[in-house]
């Protein structure tokens, strides 16, 4: 297994989560979903997922995790994502896990049509902050992008 990728959408506002996760999974549904801190139905599909972990009040801490064969961030496509969707004192960041060798793009330059997916997504659901690197992405010199630069790694993907 390679090198895993994060890219993190920090503190998805909770109106705006179901429209948000929605989006990412828009072209395929999700075939793995499983919860933890809260219990679902046996045969819940996605909407029922988003819409318990959104309404809790005040939000709970808890997680969801989604798998699918395949996302679209903008122009670039993610074979074999794992999204999670962690909440933690009251804020849910968005985390999709994947390996660099599962994107692509029409273009040949997957990393800025990655990081323009990501700014769009961002700026569409009020995400104030999104990074983009090897995870951890909190540690900035393994940064390819964020919302306010690029980083350490960035010429080394551009090109990709």
């Amino acid at each position: 297994m390679g090198q895993l990728i994060e890219l993190v959408f920090e503190a998805v506002p909770m109106g705006a989560l179901e429209p948000f996760v929605m989006e990412l999974f828009s072209t395929e549904p999700p075939f793995d979903l499983s919860a933890s801190e809260f219990e679902m139905e046996a045969g819940a599909h996605l909407g029922d997922y988003i819409s318990v972990f959104s309404s809790a009040q005040p939000p709970s801490p808890g997680m969801l995790s989604l798998r699918a064969n395949r996302l679209l961030i903008g122009e670039a496509s993610i074979s074999q994502p794992l999204v999670q969707l962690i909440c933690a004192e009251g804020v849910t960041d968005a985390l999709i896990i994947f390996e660099w060798k599962d994107t692509t793009s029409a273009s040949g330059q997957t990393a800025t049509s990655l990081r323009h997916g990501a700014e769009r997504l961002a700026l569409k659901y009020g995400v104030r902050s999104f990074a983009c690197g090897y995870e951890p992405v909190s540690d900035g010199a393994t940064l390819i992008f964020s919302g306010r630069m690029e980083g350490p790694l960035w010429d080394a993907y551009a090109s990709r």
